[in-house]
C-alpha cells in the first residue's frame, strides 16, 4: 500500500458520508487535495466522537511516518486535526503532536468501512480474471480517449505546446501534475526554442533555468544563465518555493527534462517523434529509438519508467488520432502495434490485486487497462457493471 493509495480512500470516505466501523469518524467533506507543501488534504470536514472539525487532515502509511518526516517541529501541519494511517502503532508510545505541542488524533484506515472502497485498491469481491482480449478492449478504449482530449487541444492551441504540457502533465505525476503544467505555460515551447536558437546553453544550464522559473532556487549572481532569467516574463509565485512534494524528485525530473531540450535541439516536438516513426522501423528499433529520445543519459534526470509513460499516454496516442483523423489507416495501426507492444512503464500499488492476470506477461496495455477498469467501474455504485463481474 502506498500513501498515494490512501487518499483515494479518504476521498471515497469523506464524499460517501461514511461511517469508520468503531462509529468514531464520519466524513463530511475530504477537503482540497495539496499538491505543495503542508498536510495532504486542507479544510476538511468531518465528525470525530460526535463533534464537527474543520481542519487539515495527514496520511501515512505507517504511525511513524509522522516523526521520521519531522512534521511535530512544522508549523504549516498546526492545522491538522485528524491524522489517517495504514499501519497502526501504540498511540501511547508515540503519540502525535504539532510543533505547539497539541495531541492529534490518530485513526487507522482499515476501519473504513468496505463498500466505499474502490474495489483495484484490494477490497474487489470479483475473483474472475480479465482475458487478454478484455484488456485489449479497454486499453484500446483509454488510448483513443487520450488521443481524443489531444487532437481537441490541439485544434485551438499550439501542437507542439498541447504536446509539451501533456509531457509536463507525466512529468508530475502522481502528485505534482498541476505544478509542473504551470511551469509549462511560464516556460512555454516557443520561448524555449528562441532562447535555444539565441544562447548555447548545455543541460545543466537549462536546468538551472527551470529551478529557478519553478521557484526551487534562489537567485545566484555568479550563474551565467541568470542573465536570461528577466528576459522570461514569469510570476515568482506561480510555484511557491520548494512547492513540490519531495517524494516526487523535483529536481531530477527537472534535469530530464533539461536534457531532452539540450538533444531534441529545441526542434518542433511533433516533428522529433513524427520523423521517427513515420519511416515504420520494426517494431522493437522504433520503441528503442524513441526511448533514446527521452532517457537522461547515466541515469541523472528521467529514466526508462518515466520514459515509457511519455510515449504511451504522449506520443502514441498524438501520432495515432492524426493518423486515424486523416484517414492514415496503414500507420495507424502500425502506432497501435507500438503500443501493445510497450513494456510495462511503472508499477502502480493499487493494481496489485490484479497481477495474477498478466500471467507474468508485464505490458503497459495491460496496466493501462486496469486503469481504465478502476476510473470507470471500482466504485461501489458501479460495481455491478464491472465486466469482472460477467463470467
Amino acid at each position: 500500500m502506498q500513501e498515494y493509495d490512501l487518499y483515494h480512500l479518504w476521498r471515497r470516505f469523506a464524499e460517501t458520508g461514511s461511517t469508520t466501523d468503531d462509529g468514531r469518524l464520519i466524513g463530511i467533506s475530504p477537503g482540497q487535495l495539496n499538491t505543495s507543501e503542508g498536510p495532504d488534504f486542507e479544510s476538511a470536514e468531518f465528525q470525530l466522537d460526535g463533534k464537527i472539525y474543520r481542519g487539515d487532515v495527514e496520511i501515512h502509511v505507517r504511525h511513524r511516518d509522522w516523526h521520521m518526516h519531522g512534521h511535530q517541529k512544522d508549523p504549516r501541519y498546526d492545522r491538522v486535526l485528524l491524522h489517517l494511517v495504514w499501519q497502526e502503532e501504540d498511540d501511547q508510545v508515540h503519540p502525535v503532536h504539532n510543533s505547539r505541542g497539541g495531541l492529534i488524533p490518530t485513526l487507522s484506515i482499515r476501519n473504513f468501512p468496505r463498500y466505499s472502497v474502490p474495489g483495484a485498491s484490494g477490497f474487489c469481491e470479483h475473483k474472475n480474471i480479465p482475458t487478454d482480449s478484455m484488456l485489449r478492449e479497454l486499453a484500446f478504449e483509454r488510448f483513443l480517449q487520450q488521443g481524443r482530449a489531444l487532437a481537441e487541444r490541439m485544434a485551438y492551441g499550439n501542437r507542439d505546446q498541447v504536446l509539451y504540457s501533456q509531457m509536463m502533465y507525466q512529468i508530475g505525476k502522481p502528485c505534482n501534475e498541476t505544478g509542473f503544467t504551470r511551469l509549462a505555460k511560464v516556460l512555454p515551447w516557443r520561448d524555449i526554442h528562441l532562447l535555444h536558437g539565441r544562447f548555447y546553453l548545455t543541460a545543466p544550464g537549462w536546468h538551472y533555468i527551470l529551478m529557478r522559473l519553478a521557484g526551487l532556487l534562489p537567485s545566484d549572481l555568479s550563474c551565467p544563465e541568470e542573465r536570461l532569467i528577466p528576459s522570461i516574463s514569469f510570476r515568482q509565485d506561480i510555484w511557491a518555493r520548494g512547492g513540490l512534494r519531495p517524494s516526487n524528485r523535483p529536481q531530477r525530473r527537472l534535469f530530464g527534462l533539461a536534457s531532452f531540450i539540450v538533444r531534441s535541439s529545441a526542434a518542433p516536438l511533433y516533428g522529433i517523434w513524427r520523423d521517427l516513426l513515420i519511416r515504420r522501423l520494426p517494431v522493437s528499433s522504433a520503441l528503442h529509438r524513441l526511448l533514446e529520445t527521452l532517457v537522461t543519459p547515466r541515469g541523472k534526470g528521467w529514466g526508462k519508467g518515466q520514459a515509457l509513460e511519455i510515449i504511451g499516454n504522449v506520443i502514441l496516442p498524438a501520432q495515432h488520432i492524426d493518423a486515424y483523423l486523416t484517414d492514415s489507416r496503414g500507420f495507424a495501426g502500425y502506432i497501435e502495434d507500438l503500443y501493445y507492444a510497450l513494456p510495462r512503464a511503472n508499477r502502480y500499488g493499487f493494481l496489485r490485486r490484479f497481477e495474477k492476470s498478466y500471467l507474468r506477461d508485464y505490458k503497459f496495455y495491460k496496466d493501462q487497462a486496469l486503469l481504465q477498469l478502476y476510473s470507470d467501474f471500482c466504485r461501489y455504485t458501479r460495481c455491478s457493471l464491472c465486466p469482472l463481474n460477467k463470467k
